[in-house]
């Protein structure tokens, strides 16, 4: 390992870990949305508002933002992972067996994520 290697490594993690925050923040300001909007829907239906005529499109729409936020989220912590691996057994010298057993997941699965990291980064 250089450090050469370290500081792109580390400017990537950085990059990811960034990444990652600001979609987690987007989940919060998605969920309050959401979080807002669920008690008026449920009120006017109490008041006796047909179900045509709920304001649902607005809820949908809040919805769907929500769950674009989640899979947002998701799709960053799997890249974030993928390239802590790579990372551990590239830079820091773990094996695939240490690395498998320190994130319980099998050696296949650790090869298979490592590969497309190097693949991502390169």
């Amino acid at each position: 390992m250089t450090t050469t290697t370290t500081k792109q490594t580390d400017d990537r993690l950085t990059h990811l870990v960034e990444k990652a925050v600001e979609a987690c923040r987007e989940v919060e300001r998605a969920a309050r949305r959401l979080d807002a909007g669920l008690p008026r829907l449920l009120e006017a239906r109490r008041q006796g508002l047909p179900v045509a005529k709920l304001p649902g499109s607005e809820m949908t729409a809040v919805g769907y933002e929500f769950g674009s936020a989640l899979r947002t989220v998701h799709a960053s912590l799997a890249v974030l992972r993928r390239e802590l691996y790579r990372s551990a057994i590239d830079d820091d010298g773990l094996t695939l067996t240490e690395m498998a057993r320190l994130s319980g997941n099998s050696r296949q699965r650790v090869a298979r994520q490592v590969q497309r990291a190097r693949e991502e980064a390169s």
